[in-house]
């Protein structure tokens, strides 16, 4: 039975430690930091909603427009961000390591050069026209 349990043993090893390795190799987790700005005024926008869709992580911009999204597991994201009278900012990233995105510009609605500011000019003409 010793003989057995001998044999058996380095087996045993080899895939307990087969399992922790890859178990380390997934779970390698990062943060994503930012600050998010208005466009047009430069100032710092608190209260903006950034999410990693199609996941749970999400937080709320605060003082200073900071955000940190913390235990990320490294993948390939869209970074969303949401805030109510601006138009949606989302950016591609791929984590590897921590990643700081510096500062994210958000456009107002209605802003020039905006797709709702074409939208508002062109249905304003066309009711001129009709």
């Amino acid at each position: 039975m010793n003989s057995y349990l001998f044999k058996l043993l380095p087996k045993l090893l080899f895939v307990l430690l087969s399992f922790f390795h890859v178990i380390l190799a997934t779970g390698q987790t990062f943060q994503i930091k930012g600050r998010i700005l208005d466009a047009d005024t430069k100032e710092f926008l608190d209260g903006v909603s950034v999410t990693l869709r199609g996941t749970a992580f999400g937080e709320i911009s605060t003082k200073g427009g900071n955000f940190m999204l913390e235990q990320v597991v490294g993948d390939k994201y869209t970074l969303a961000l949401n805030l109510p009278g601006y138009n949606k900012f989302e950016q591609n990233v791929n984590l590897k390591e921590d990643l700081d995105l510096g500062d994210l510009y958000m456009v107002k609605f209605g802003a020039e050069g905006s797709g709702a500011a074409l939208q508002n000019d062109s249905s304003q003409q066309y009711h001129q026209l009709v």
